[in-house]
């Protein structure tokens, strides 16, 4: 009796520690591994790949938006017929028209050394005429749809034919090779003469 006595107060404050430290956890495949491998780092890797080109697209469509200075009469606010097809293009855009409207400063404004503080003003006001006129004929073909113009300032795109031309030379003429059929008559030439040297060996042994 005192032996079963003992056994079942061993067991009671064994349940009582269990029930005050908590259930011991065993760990399981799951805490011991990533169970997403390899997707999760593949989504990762992929998401790191196509930014650069998601920023690349979105800075190629806001110049596609842009109204360039070379659509006005120079100086004026008044569309040329390039201009004119550029806002036709830009509302008849599939499958809907962007209606962020971009507009290049003014930089035909002329500097006049006499009055330098007179370019930022003269420009300012140049760019507001030429936000209206932009507005003005979006409103006419397209009044069902409201455009919004914004003025900013982008860096010369592309290069001109000249600069274009000496990048294409210059990379044609550094452009370093070898012809193969040079290689492979000399490696020809190799072969047969050290052929007699073969056949006499094969000959010396056959005797």
């Amino acid at each position: 009796m005192n032996g079963i006595r003992v056994k079942a107060l061993l067991a009671s404050c064994l349940a009582a520690c269990a029930s005050v430290a908590g259930c011991e956890h065993y760990a399981s495949y799951n805490d011991l591994v990533d169970p997403c491998w390899p997707q999760r780092y593949c989504c990762m890797a992929r998401e790191e790949v196509n930014a650069p080109f998601g920023t690349q697209a979105a800075n190629g469509l806001v110049l596609d938006q842009t109204v360039w200075n070379y659509h006005f009469v120079d100086g004026s606010d008044k569309l040329t017929p390039m201009g004119l097809g550029h806002l036709d293009r830009l509302a008849r855009r599939r499958p809907g028209p962007v209606p962020e409207i971009y507009l290049q400063t003014a930089q035909d404004v002329r500097y006049d050394v006499a009055k330098p503080d007179a370019l930022m003003s003269s420009r300012n006001e140049l760019d507001n005429k030429r936000m209206k006129a932009i507005s003005d004929y979006l409103s006419a073909v397209r009044a069902d749809m409201p455009f919004k113009v914004a003025v900013h300032n982008p860096s010369p795109v592309g290069m001109s034919a000249v600069e274009a031309s000496i990048a294409t030379s210059a990379h044609i003429g550094a452009a370093v090779g070898t012809i193969n059929g040079g290689v492979t008559q000399t490696n020809e030439a190799d072969r047969a003469g050290s052929q007699p040297d073969i056949n006499v060996n094969q000959t010396n042994r056959s005797n």
